[in-house]
């Protein structure tokens, strides 16, 4: 991902992207080892600094 730092979820960007996979844990553990945020929304939410907001999906 690409960071900007004017990056405001209110600016009529993108601000929410779903990504569906089989391991929702080990995703979540790789992104916040690579710099990520949690979010309070859920466990399954994630934030790279200046980026989107990324929900982590059960894919079965």
């Amino acid at each position: 991902m690409i960071s900007d730092p004017n990056f405001s979820e209110f600016s009529g960007q993108l601000s929410h992207l779903g990504v569906k996979t089989s391991n929702v844990d080990q995703v979540e553990r790789k992104t916040l080892a690579l710099g990520a945020t949690e979010l309070p929304r859920g466990l399954n939410w994630i934030r790279f600094q200046g980026s989107v907001c990324i929900e982590l999906l059960q894919f079965d």
